[in-house]
């Protein structure tokens, strides 16, 4: 069978569904499909997912109920997230704006979000041609938590600033700028269009709806985003679906 959940190469998250149509549909157990990994490339730095499916079908009154689930391991994006923030700081600098993260704790999940602390230092500088001069430097804590947002037909990945302490400081505007640079990251992990889990046209054709979409702790702090959907095929979406199988 095809996976039931899959990323894209541009990272979406594709919910592909399978079905065994062996005797009465009634209620059946949950059918684990193959595991999948995905392989992105965040600033140069690979990311690994590790995709878990399971599918379960039975009889309503007006059709057969799809139920869906699936867990995306995220333990190899909190390894390497201090490295794509870093890089990514690097790439924002410029002669005037050099921006550094010195510090930052394991990124682990706390209340149902992935949360990382840290130091982001921001110095300026006056840049005229050969003549550079160093004019001041701000070094501010912060917590940055994400988290999932779900709606009927999507899944997107949120970015908070939860804290941001720069003290007295004479450079407007870091704070934004920091949630900002954040949010890019996060949009080259999960994909450009909002960093959002979609399905793919073919299964929203039968309006299928999420459910659930929970990160939680899945043992030493690793993150695991659960998704859970669910869809009702009626006789016209027979062919549609049987296309997806992998006979």
């Amino acid at each position: 069978m095809k996976p039931l959940l899959r990323f894209t190469r541009s990272g979406v998250l594709n919910v592909t569904i399978a079905i065994a149509l062996a005797g009465p549909a009634n209620t059946q157990d949950w059918s684990k499909l193959r595991d999948r990994q995905q392989v992105g490339t965040v600033e140069g730095r690979q990311v690994n997912t590790t995709i878990r499916s399971e599918a379960r079908f039975s009889d309503r009154p007006d059709g057969i109920q799809l139920n869906l689930r699936a867990r995306a391991s995220l333990d190899d994006l909190q390894a390497k997230a201090p490295d794509i923030l870093r890089a990514l700081a690097a790439k924002k600098s410029s002669c005037d704006a050099r921006w550094s993260v010195p510090s930052l704790t394991p990124v682990t999940v706390h209340g149902g979000k992935l949360k990382v602390s840290g130091q982001v230092r921001v110095e300026t500088w006056l840049c005229a041609g050969p003549l550079k001069t160093f004019i001041a430097r701000e070094t501010a804590d912060f917590v940055i938590a994400l988290k999932p947002l779900r709606a009927d037909n999507e899944v997107a990945v949120a970015a908070e600033l939860e804290h941001f302490d720069l003290g007295k400081s004479l450079l407007g505007g870091v704070g934004d700028e920091l949630k900002d640079m954040l949010s890019s990251a996060l949009r080259r992990v999960f994909d450009d269009d909002g960093a959002k889990f979609k399905f793919p046209p073919e299964v929203a054709a039968i309006n299928p709806r999420f459910t659930r979409a929970d990160l939680v702790d899945a043992g030493s702090g690793k993150g695991e985003l659960q998704v859970e959907a669910e869809a009702v095929i009626r006789a016209a979406d027979m062919p549609r679906i049987m296309s997806l199988i992998d006979r």
